[in-house]
């Protein structure tokens, strides 16, 4: 994963990558995005790694972004970066974990939780500022407020929008809640649905009284024609979609009030 942190405001920029190459690509698009936000960048601070030169090269086409480079073996120099990596690492494995999931559900949804690690960082205060990054970086509080926010992994019934549904017929689906749309309206969530093991973005979810997707009770009968349980050794927990199935807890008030 590509990754920068503005110096002021710790606002995390990322990019998912399995290689080094392409970073001046990522610099670059970061960059856009600051002129974007009428924010002008006036350092940028690596180590001395080959696949930095190419950012060394952006920069002097730039003209006017000095580069800071940090001795070998010192990442304390570069501090802001190399404590945010772990911080929203930590924070995504630990969403991931709350939800339940099995290993390659886990792994499959992971750039999800890593995207809505750094989404919740962004908008929450930090022990050095009481503002957060978001209203730091673009001058104005969060549009989402923690009554719009919700548990990863919870179960959402979505609503069938892309067909007429016939009287008796069923008129929404059972999603896991994996994210937030951030370039869309207050509401608008990513919703996995594990029937077609694909995402999709919607704001008409209709929240269950199950807290995280453990289908036992309440939505058990919704999977029993469609989903077979898992015959290998140590899964008889799971479903054929990597779900635990669990207990689940009723919920009176919002998760998050």
């Amino acid at each position: 994963m590509h990754g920068a942190v503005d110096d002021y405001s710790v606002k995390i920029f990322a990019q998912f990558s399995n290689t080094k190459k392409n970073m001046d690509k990522f610099a670059e698009r970061v960059i856009s995005k600051c002129d974007f936000d009428d924010q002008k960048v006036k350092y940028i601070r690596i180590d001395g790694g080959g696949e930095n030169e190419d950012i060394v090269s952006l920069a002097e086409s730039k003209g006017e972004i000095a580069i800071e480079k940090t001795p070998p073996f010192t990442p304390q120099h570069n501090g802001r970066i190399e404590r945010r990596f772990p911080v929203i690492m930590s924070m995504a494995m630990a969403i991931v974990w709350a939800a339940g999931f099995i290993k390659d559900l886990e792994v499959k949804l992971s750039s999800l939780a890593i995207e809505t690690a750094i989404f919740l960082h962004d908008i929450a205060p930090t022990a050095r500022s009481k503002k957060s990054a978001y209203e730091l970086w673009h001058g104005k509080p969060p549009n989402w407020k923690p009554k719009a926010l919700n548990f990863f992994g919870r179960v959402g019934i979505v609503k069938t929008k892309d067909r007429y549904v016939k009287k008796g017929e069923e008129k929404g689906t059972p999603m896991i809640m994996v994210g937030y749309v951030q370039d869309a309206p207050v509401g608008t969530y990513r919703m996995y649905n594990p029937k077609t093991k694909r995402v999709i973005s919607t704001d008409s979810v209709t929240w269950t009284k199950v807290i995280r997707w453990q289908i036992k009770g309440d939505l058990k009968g919704i999977f029993e024609d469609s989903v077979e349980l898992a015959k290998e050794p140590g899964l008889s927990n799971y479903d054929e979609g990597g779900i635990m199935l669990g207990d689940s807890e009723p919920v009176e008030k919002p998760a998050i009030e």
